[in-house]
Protein backbone atom coordinates (compact mmCIF):
# COMPACT_ATOMS: atom_id res chain seq x y z
CA UNK A 1 0.00 0.00 0.00
CA UNK A 2 1.19 3.55 -1.29
CA UNK A 3 1.05 5.92 1.90
CA UNK A 4 1.13 9.71 0.49
CA UNK A 5 3.39 12.14 2.30
CA UNK A 6 1.36 15.88 3.20
CA UNK A 7 4.02 17.99 1.54
CA UNK A 8 2.68 20.70 4.21
CA UNK A 9 4.43 19.03 7.44
CA UNK A 10 8.29 19.14 6.24
CA UNK A 11 8.39 23.04 6.12
CA UNK A 12 6.84 22.28 9.95
CA UNK A 13 9.93 20.64 10.87
CA UNK A 14 12.12 23.09 9.08
CA UNK A 15 10.66 26.00 10.68
CA UNK A 16 11.10 24.13 13.91
CA UNK A 17 14.67 23.56 13.27
CA UNK A 18 15.48 26.93 13.05
CA UNK A 19 13.34 28.15 15.82
CA UNK A 20 15.84 26.12 17.85
CA UNK A 21 18.68 27.15 16.06
CA UNK A 22 17.67 30.60 17.07
CA UNK A 23 17.12 29.81 20.61
CA UNK A 24 20.77 28.44 20.85
CA UNK A 25 21.75 31.46 19.28
CA UNK A 26 19.88 33.82 21.73
CA UNK A 27 21.45 31.52 24.36
CA UNK A 28 24.71 31.77 23.15
CA UNK A 29 24.72 35.62 23.02
CA UNK A 30 23.16 35.85 26.40
CA UNK A 31 25.54 33.86 28.25
CA UNK A 32 28.63 35.68 26.02
CA UNK A 33 27.31 38.89 27.24
CA UNK A 34 27.10 37.62 30.95
CA UNK A 35 30.76 36.38 30.39
CA UNK A 36 31.53 39.99 28.94
CA UNK A 37 29.69 41.73 31.96
CA UNK A 38 31.89 39.13 34.64
CA UNK A 39 35.11 39.99 32.57
CA UNK A 40 34.30 43.58 32.49
CA UNK A 41 34.14 44.00 36.33
CA UNK A 42 36.74 41.72 36.98
CA UNK A 43 38.83 44.01 34.77
CA UNK A 44 37.80 47.19 36.43
CA UNK A 45 38.41 45.83 39.72
CA UNK A 46 41.63 44.63 38.98
CA UNK A 47 42.32 48.33 36.83
CA UNK A 48 41.20 49.98 40.45
CA UNK A 49 43.18 47.99 42.46
CA UNK A 50 46.47 48.52 40.61
CA UNK A 51 45.46 52.12 40.51
CA UNK A 52 44.91 52.25 44.03
CA UNK A 53 48.27 50.64 44.50
CA UNK A 54 50.19 52.80 42.04
CA UNK A 55 49.42 55.98 43.76
CA UNK A 56 49.76 54.63 47.88
CA UNK A 57 52.80 52.76 47.34
CA UNK A 58 55.48 55.06 49.38
CA UNK A 59 57.96 53.84 46.70
CA UNK A 60 58.18 56.34 44.11
CA UNK A 61 56.76 54.70 40.27
CA UNK A 62 57.15 56.11 36.77
CA UNK A 63 56.40 54.30 33.60
CA UNK A 64 57.89 55.43 30.43
CA UNK A 65 58.20 54.41 26.61
CA UNK A 66 61.20 53.46 24.82
CA UNK A 67 62.47 57.48 24.20
CA UNK A 68 61.69 58.75 27.32
CA UNK A 69 58.33 59.54 27.51
CA UNK A 70 56.89 59.82 31.00
CA UNK A 71 53.33 58.12 30.58
CA UNK A 72 52.47 57.42 34.42
CA UNK A 73 54.18 58.77 37.46
CA UNK A 74 52.77 58.32 41.23
CA UNK A 75 52.93 60.80 43.99
CA UNK A 76 55.39 59.06 45.77
CA UNK A 77 58.04 59.26 42.63
CA UNK A 78 56.55 62.99 42.23
CA UNK A 79 57.53 63.91 46.28
CA UNK A 80 60.89 62.24 45.63
CA UNK A 81 61.88 63.84 42.70
CA UNK A 82 60.58 67.18 43.77
CA UNK A 83 58.37 67.38 41.15
CA UNK A 84 55.19 68.52 42.73
CA UNK A 85 53.13 70.27 40.83
CA UNK A 86 55.12 70.50 38.21
CA UNK A 87 55.18 69.05 34.78
CA UNK A 88 57.22 65.82 34.00
CA UNK A 89 57.87 65.19 30.26
CA UNK A 90 60.76 62.45 29.99
CA UNK A 91 62.77 60.49 32.62
CA UNK A 92 66.01 62.52 31.08
CA UNK A 93 64.49 65.71 31.74
CA UNK A 94 63.26 65.07 35.01
CA UNK A 95 66.71 64.42 36.33
CA UNK A 96 68.53 67.00 34.54
CA UNK A 97 70.39 69.25 35.32
CA UNK A 98 69.80 68.12 39.65
CA UNK A 99 70.53 63.95 39.44
CA UNK A 100 73.52 61.95 37.99
CA UNK A 101 72.77 58.93 37.08
CA UNK A 102 74.27 55.64 37.43
CA UNK A 103 73.93 54.33 35.04
CA UNK A 104 72.87 56.80 32.74
CA UNK A 105 69.59 56.65 31.38
CA UNK A 106 70.47 56.00 27.82
CA UNK A 107 72.40 52.88 29.08
CA UNK A 108 69.65 51.89 30.71
CA UNK A 109 66.97 52.03 28.17
CA UNK A 110 69.41 50.28 25.58
CA UNK A 111 70.67 47.39 28.41
CA UNK A 112 70.23 43.39 26.86
CA UNK A 113 69.17 42.59 30.56
CA UNK A 114 65.24 43.10 31.45
CA UNK A 115 66.19 44.57 34.80
CA UNK A 116 68.76 47.03 35.54
CA UNK A 117 69.69 48.19 39.14
CA UNK A 118 70.18 52.40 39.09
CA UNK A 119 70.87 55.28 41.43
CA UNK A 120 70.00 58.77 41.00
CA UNK A 121 72.57 61.08 43.36
CA UNK A 122 71.33 64.71 43.70
CA UNK A 123 74.11 66.51 45.48
CA UNK A 124 72.69 70.56 46.37
CA UNK A 125 70.67 72.01 48.43
CA UNK A 126 71.49 67.99 50.20
CA UNK A 127 72.59 64.94 49.57
CA UNK A 128 69.85 62.45 48.25
CA UNK A 129 70.57 59.14 46.56
CA UNK A 130 67.61 57.61 45.27
CA UNK A 131 67.88 53.88 44.40
CA UNK A 132 65.92 51.65 42.38
CA UNK A 133 65.49 49.17 39.58
CA UNK A 134 63.85 49.85 36.08
CA UNK A 135 62.38 46.73 34.38
CA UNK A 136 61.45 46.41 31.12
CA UNK A 137 58.21 45.48 30.21
CA UNK A 138 58.24 43.72 26.84
CA UNK A 139 60.09 41.69 24.65
CA UNK A 140 61.53 44.03 21.85
CA UNK A 141 63.34 47.21 23.26
CA UNK A 142 62.04 49.42 20.39
CA UNK A 143 58.77 48.86 21.55
CA UNK A 144 58.99 48.17 25.04
CA UNK A 145 58.12 50.30 28.05
CA UNK A 146 59.74 50.85 31.29
CA UNK A 147 58.97 50.47 34.73
CA UNK A 148 61.06 52.70 37.05
CA UNK A 149 60.71 51.98 40.90
CA UNK A 150 63.01 53.93 43.50
CA UNK A 151 63.23 54.59 47.02
CA UNK A 152 65.47 56.61 48.85
CA UNK A 153 68.45 55.37 50.00
CA UNK A 154 70.35 58.14 51.04
CA UNK A 155 71.01 56.34 54.93
CA UNK A 156 71.53 53.42 53.74
CA UNK A 157 74.36 54.62 51.24
CA UNK A 158 75.70 56.35 54.10
CA UNK A 159 76.28 53.82 56.33
CA UNK A 160 77.76 51.95 54.05
CA UNK A 161 79.74 54.44 52.94
CA UNK A 162 80.91 54.74 56.59
CA UNK A 163 81.29 50.90 56.69
CA UNK A 164 83.48 50.56 54.31
CA UNK A 165 85.69 53.37 54.92
CA UNK A 166 86.16 51.41 58.12
CA UNK A 167 86.76 48.54 56.89
CA UNK A 168 89.51 49.69 54.56
CA UNK A 169 91.02 51.60 57.36
CA UNK A 170 90.60 48.86 59.67
CA UNK A 171 92.55 46.26 57.20
CA UNK A 172 95.28 48.61 56.39
CA UNK A 173 95.93 49.14 60.03
CA UNK A 174 96.22 45.53 60.25
CA UNK A 175 98.09 44.87 57.12
CA UNK A 176 101.58 46.33 58.47
CA UNK A 177 101.77 44.84 61.48
CA UNK A 178 100.99 41.57 60.30
CA UNK A 179 103.55 41.32 57.23
CA UNK A 180 106.46 42.59 59.87
CA UNK A 181 105.31 39.71 62.02
CA UNK A 182 105.11 37.50 59.05
CA UNK A 183 108.87 38.37 58.30
CA UNK A 184 110.61 38.21 60.76
CA UNK A 185 108.77 34.62 61.97
CA UNK A 186 110.53 33.49 58.85
CA UNK A 187 113.99 34.72 60.03
CA UNK A 188 113.30 32.98 63.22
CA UNK A 189 112.27 29.63 61.28
CA UNK A 190 115.58 29.68 59.40
CA UNK A 191 117.49 29.59 62.71
CA UNK A 192 115.29 26.72 63.93
CA UNK A 193 118.50 24.70 65.19
CA UNK A 194 118.54 26.60 68.32
CA UNK A 195 114.79 25.92 68.97
CA UNK A 196 113.81 23.07 71.00
CA UNK A 197 111.01 20.58 69.60
CA UNK A 198 108.26 22.26 71.68
CA UNK A 199 108.95 25.84 69.86
CA UNK A 200 109.74 24.44 66.63
CA UNK A 201 105.91 23.50 66.92
CA UNK A 202 104.72 26.28 68.61
CA UNK A 203 106.34 28.56 65.60
CA UNK A 204 104.88 26.19 63.02
CA UNK A 205 101.53 27.06 64.63
CA UNK A 206 101.81 30.80 64.93
CA UNK A 207 103.19 31.34 61.70
CA UNK A 208 100.58 28.95 60.08
CA UNK A 209 97.48 30.93 62.25
CA UNK A 210 99.56 34.34 60.86
CA UNK A 211 99.22 33.45 57.40
CA UNK A 212 95.39 32.64 57.91
CA UNK A 213 95.47 35.98 59.03
CA UNK A 214 97.11 37.40 56.60
CA UNK A 215 94.31 36.08 53.95
CA UNK A 216 91.50 37.08 56.05
CA UNK A 217 92.77 40.70 55.92
CA UNK A 218 93.11 40.84 52.33
CA UNK A 219 89.73 39.26 51.50
CA UNK A 220 88.69 42.59 53.57
CA UNK A 221 91.02 44.56 52.17
CA UNK A 222 89.33 43.11 48.87
CA UNK A 223 85.67 43.51 49.75
CA UNK A 224 85.82 46.77 50.88
CA UNK A 225 86.49 47.98 47.33
CA UNK A 226 83.17 46.00 46.25
CA UNK A 227 80.77 46.19 48.38
CA UNK A 228 78.15 47.04 45.77
CA UNK A 229 78.31 46.34 41.90
CA UNK A 230 77.86 49.86 41.23
CA UNK A 231 80.82 51.06 42.94
CA UNK A 232 83.09 48.26 41.50
CA UNK A 233 85.55 49.84 38.34
CA UNK A 234 86.39 46.76 36.00
CA UNK A 235 88.97 46.76 34.52
CA UNK A 236 87.73 44.05 31.32
CA UNK A 237 89.53 42.83 28.89
CA UNK A 238 89.05 39.78 26.12
CA UNK A 239 89.83 36.35 28.44
CA UNK A 240 89.12 32.76 27.60
CA UNK A 241 87.00 31.41 30.41
CA UNK A 242 89.37 28.63 30.89
CA UNK A 243 92.13 31.05 31.77
CA UNK A 244 89.58 32.20 35.03
CA UNK A 245 89.02 29.08 36.02
CA UNK A 246 92.57 27.89 36.39
CA UNK A 247 94.07 30.99 37.80
CA UNK A 248 91.11 31.02 40.67
CA UNK A 249 92.05 26.61 40.61
CA UNK A 250 95.84 28.14 41.61
CA UNK A 251 94.73 31.26 43.84
CA UNK A 252 92.25 28.59 46.29
CA UNK A 253 94.98 27.31 49.04
CA UNK A 254 92.61 24.75 49.82
CA UNK A 255 92.69 23.21 46.26
CA UNK A 256 95.76 21.76 46.90
CA UNK A 257 94.70 19.72 50.08
CA UNK A 258 95.80 16.17 49.72
CA UNK A 259 92.09 15.32 50.74
CA UNK A 260 90.28 17.23 48.31
CA UNK A 261 89.43 15.89 45.02
CA UNK A 262 89.05 18.34 42.34
CA UNK A 263 87.33 17.56 38.44
CA UNK A 264 87.49 20.40 36.45
CA UNK A 265 87.12 19.84 32.33
CA UNK A 266 89.12 22.58 30.32
CA UNK A 267 87.74 21.06 27.01
CA UNK A 268 83.70 22.49 28.41
CA UNK A 269 84.95 25.78 27.24
CA UNK A 270 86.54 24.72 23.98
CA UNK A 271 83.67 26.29 22.26
CA UNK A 272 83.13 29.54 24.16
CA UNK A 273 84.24 32.64 22.40
CA UNK A 274 86.47 35.50 24.57
CA UNK A 275 84.66 37.31 27.07
CA UNK A 276 85.39 40.61 28.16
CA UNK A 277 86.16 40.25 32.33
CA UNK A 278 88.13 41.57 34.97
CA UNK A 279 90.55 38.46 35.27
CA UNK A 280 91.65 39.28 38.88
CA UNK A 281 88.52 39.71 40.32
CA UNK A 282 86.84 36.84 38.77
CA UNK A 283 89.33 34.92 39.40
CA UNK A 284 89.03 35.75 43.31
CA UNK A 285 85.28 35.04 42.96
CA UNK A 286 86.51 31.47 42.17
CA UNK A 287 88.75 30.84 44.54
CA UNK A 288 86.31 31.93 47.01
CA UNK A 289 83.70 29.44 45.94
CA UNK A 290 86.53 26.61 45.81
CA UNK A 291 87.22 27.44 49.53
CA UNK A 292 84.08 27.63 50.53
CA UNK A 293 83.50 24.19 48.95
CA UNK A 294 86.39 22.58 51.26
CA UNK A 295 86.53 24.80 54.39
CA UNK A 296 83.04 24.20 55.22
CA UNK A 297 82.96 20.25 54.16
CA UNK A 298 83.72 18.42 57.02
CA UNK A 299 83.77 14.99 55.02
CA UNK A 300 87.44 13.08 55.33
CA UNK A 301 87.26 12.57 51.53
CA UNK A 302 86.23 16.18 49.91
CA UNK A 303 85.16 16.61 46.41
CA UNK A 304 84.66 19.30 44.31
CA UNK A 305 83.57 19.53 40.54
CA UNK A 306 83.81 22.87 38.49
CA UNK A 307 81.32 22.67 35.02
CA UNK A 308 80.55 25.24 32.67
CA UNK A 309 77.19 25.17 30.48
CA UNK A 310 76.08 27.46 27.69
CA UNK A 311 72.67 28.74 28.81
CA UNK A 312 70.66 31.28 26.36
CA UNK A 313 72.98 33.78 25.76
CA UNK A 314 75.05 33.47 28.91
CA UNK A 315 77.29 30.45 30.25
CA UNK A 316 77.20 29.56 34.10
CA UNK A 317 79.74 28.16 36.24
CA UNK A 318 78.77 25.66 38.76
CA UNK A 319 81.38 24.82 41.70
CA UNK A 320 79.26 21.38 43.37
CA UNK A 321 80.89 19.66 46.98
CA UNK A 322 79.92 16.47 48.56
CA UNK A 323 79.43 18.74 51.65
CA UNK A 324 76.52 18.41 54.78
CA UNK A 325 74.29 20.89 52.27
CA UNK A 326 72.35 24.35 53.26
CA UNK A 327 69.31 24.24 55.03
CA UNK A 328 66.25 26.00 52.85
CA UNK A 329 65.96 28.39 55.53
CA UNK A 330 69.22 29.96 55.33
CA UNK A 331 70.01 30.04 51.68
CA UNK A 332 69.02 33.07 50.98
CA UNK A 333 70.66 34.98 53.63
CA UNK A 334 74.35 33.52 52.82
CA UNK A 335 74.93 36.07 49.73
CA UNK A 336 75.12 38.89 53.06
CA UNK A 337 78.06 40.47 53.88
CA UNK A 338 79.27 39.33 57.66
CA UNK A 339 76.84 36.34 57.13
CA UNK A 340 77.69 32.61 58.15
CA UNK A 341 75.49 29.45 59.24
CA UNK A 342 75.68 28.44 63.00
CA UNK A 343 78.96 25.78 63.78
CA UNK A 344 77.14 22.98 63.01
CA UNK A 345 77.18 23.55 58.92
CA UNK A 346 80.38 25.78 58.98
CA UNK A 347 82.63 23.05 61.31
CA UNK A 348 83.91 26.68 63.49
CA UNK A 349 85.62 27.53 59.84
CA UNK A 350 87.65 30.87 60.38
CA UNK A 351 86.37 33.63 57.62
CA UNK A 352 84.33 37.06 58.20
CA UNK A 353 81.11 35.81 56.15
CA UNK A 354 82.34 38.26 52.92
CA UNK A 355 83.97 35.53 50.23
CA UNK A 356 79.57 35.27 48.63
CA UNK A 357 78.71 38.64 49.38
CA UNK A 358 81.99 39.62 47.29
CA UNK A 359 81.10 37.07 44.54
CA UNK A 360 77.47 38.45 44.45
CA UNK A 361 78.78 42.07 43.65
CA UNK A 362 81.82 41.60 41.55
CA UNK A 363 79.47 39.04 39.23
CA UNK A 364 76.60 41.39 39.31
CA UNK A 365 79.00 44.17 38.22
CA UNK A 366 79.25 42.21 35.01
CA UNK A 367 76.04 41.95 34.49
CA UNK A 368 75.53 38.13 35.23
CA UNK A 369 73.79 36.81 38.50
CA UNK A 370 74.94 34.07 41.32
CA UNK A 371 72.93 31.16 43.03
CA UNK A 372 72.70 27.92 45.08
CA UNK A 373 71.08 25.03 44.67
CA UNK A 374 71.51 22.57 47.91
CA UNK A 375 70.52 19.35 49.59
CA UNK A 376 70.75 18.27 53.20
CA UNK A 377 72.96 15.37 53.59
CA UNK A 378 73.87 15.48 49.43
CA UNK A 379 76.08 18.75 49.20
CA UNK A 380 76.20 22.40 47.25
CA UNK A 381 76.54 23.51 43.93
CA UNK A 382 76.93 27.61 44.04
CA UNK A 383 77.13 28.99 40.33
CA UNK A 384 77.40 32.07 38.47
CA UNK A 385 76.10 33.18 35.61
CA UNK A 386 77.83 35.49 33.01
CA UNK A 387 76.30 37.41 29.80
CA UNK A 388 77.69 35.94 26.35
CA UNK A 389 78.27 38.28 23.26
CA UNK A 390 75.26 38.84 21.61
CA UNK A 391 74.54 35.76 18.99
CA UNK A 392 76.79 33.76 20.94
Amino acid sequence: MRVRRHPSRAPARKGSKLVEEAEELAKAFTELAAANSVLSRTLQAEKEKFASIFHDTKEGMMLADAAGRILLINPAARALLGRQGRAVETVQRILQPEYASRPSVDEIFSAERRTIAFEWERRDPKLLILAGVADRLGKSPDAAAYLFIFRDATLEKRGETLSRDFLSLVSHKLRTPLAAALGFLEIIKRDAGNLTGEQKVALTKVQSESEKLRRLVEKLIAFSTVQSPASIVLERMETRLEEVIDTGIKSANSASDPAVTLKWEPASCAHLPKLKLDLLLLKEVLANLIENAVKFNPAAKKFVEISVVKDEGSVRITVKDNGPGIPGEEQAKLFRKFYQIDEFFTCQAPGFGLGLAFAKNVVEAHGGSVGLNSEIGVGSEFWLSLPLPRGR
